[in-house]
C-alpha cells in the first residue's frame, strides 16, 4: 500500500490502558479486503489497498464483551465522513481481531461473523514489523 499519512502522537502515560495495546501499524493478515490500520494515541488511519483512506480517533468500551471500538471518522470517503463506526475487537496472543458495523449504525456487531461473511469487514491484524519505506 503506496503513501503515508500522518497521524499526531500523544504520550503513553495519557492514553487509556486498553488503547496502549494497539500502538503502532498493523497489516491485515485475513479478511476480505487488503488494509492498514495505524494508531498512533487515540489517532487513527485506515487505509485499505483498493485505495480508501479513513482518518480520525477512537476510543475503547471496555466493560463489554466483546470489547468495543469506537472510531470517529473525521475524513474519509464522502458516504462515511463525519460518522462513527462501532467496532467489535479482540486480542489473540500477537494478532488483533477487528470488526466494524457500517459507519453510521448504532450498534457494533453482536459478535465475530465469520471471515468471509459479505456484510462485514472482518479483519484479523498482525503487527507490521517492516521498516518503514523511503521516498
Amino acid at each position: 500500500m503506496d503513501g503515508q499519512t500522518t497521524v499526531e502522537f500523544v504520550e503513553a502515560e495519557r492514553l487509556p490502558q486498553e488503547l496502549k495495546c494497539p500502538q503502532g501499524m498493523w497489516i491485515s493478515a485475513g479478511g476480505r479486503r487488503p488494509l492498514q490500520l495505524h494508531i498512533a494515541g487515540p489517532n487513527f488511519v485506515v487505509r485499505f489497498r483498493e485505495g480508501d483512506v479513513y482518518t480520525g480517533w477512537l476510543d475503547v468500551v471496555t466493560d463489554e464483551w466483546p470489547r468495543t471500538m469506537v472510531m470517529s471518522i473525521a475524513d474519509g470517503p464522502v458516504k462515511h465522513k463525519g460518522k462513527t463506526a462501532l467496532c467489535i475487537y479482540q486480542w489473540e496472543g500477537e494478532r488483533f481481531r477487528w470488526c466494524p458495523a457500517e459507519p453510521g449504525n448504532d450498534d457494533p456487531p453482536a459478535e465475530f461473523p465469520e471471515i468471509e461473511d459479505t456484510r462485514f469487514i472482518c479483519t484479523i491484524f498482525e503487527r507490521d514489523t517492516a521498516p518503514p519505506k523511503k521516498g
